[in-house]
């Protein structure tokens, strides 16, 4: 096994990373054969520590068989704003496959009418990103919107993700119109 690094910059993930490792400790083994126990709770002031002093959790190490992917996304959500309803939104997700085996993304898919995933068929070699694009038809959508674009990964560190999309649908016509401002 090796360790791949995963770039984190949200305390949520960060938590997620720094599970607990409970393995009693020899005192008789070979100074080589101890292994340190993490516990969770220092982890986790640690990382909260850092944040409150304005500093990114940089990177922490997964441990993934040489043969997996680890996945890594830029950014999880995405807001468009103000659209009118009957508009096309498109968007790519990129994702970094931070692992040495290759990663696929196996299926995506939105449970909201309207949404569509387009995935790549081929595998994502290590160090090398990925997209997922999406494709949303406002047409009949009205309102705030919160979509889920949910994507299934043969990742070693998470092969269930989700990823979001926010609009705010206004009826044809109906949108505010922004107000430019004169210069005197």
């Amino acid at each position: 096994m090796s360790f791949a690094t995963l770039r984190l910059s949200c305390l949520a993930f960060a938590t997620l990373a720094i599970a607990p490792v409970s393995v009693a400790s020899d005192e008789d083994a070979a100074p080589e054969e101890q292994i340190e126990t993490v516990n969770p709770a220092e982890a986790m002031v640690e990382a909260e520590a850092a944040v409150e002093t304005e500093e990114m959790v940089e990177a922490y190490a997964i441990r993934a068989p040489d043969d997996k992917g680890v996945i890594g996304f830029d950014a999880a959500s995405v807001n468009f704003g103000d659209v009118e309803q009957g508009s096309i939104l498109e968007h790519t997700y990129l994702f970094l496959n931070n692992g040495f085996g290759p990663l696929s993304v196996q299926r995506g898919y939105s449970q909201t009418s309207g949404v569509s995933v387009r995935i790549s068929p081929e595998p994502v070699p290590g160090n090398e990103l990925g997209e997922i694009k999406i494709s949303i038809n406002t047409d009949g959508m009205e309102g705030e919107q919160y979509i889920r674009i949910h994507v299934v990964t043969d990742a070693f560190n998470g092969p269930d993700s989700t990823l979001y999309a926010r609009a705010v649908v206004w009826p044809v016509g109906e949108m505010p119109v922004e107000e430019e401002n004169a210069e005197s």
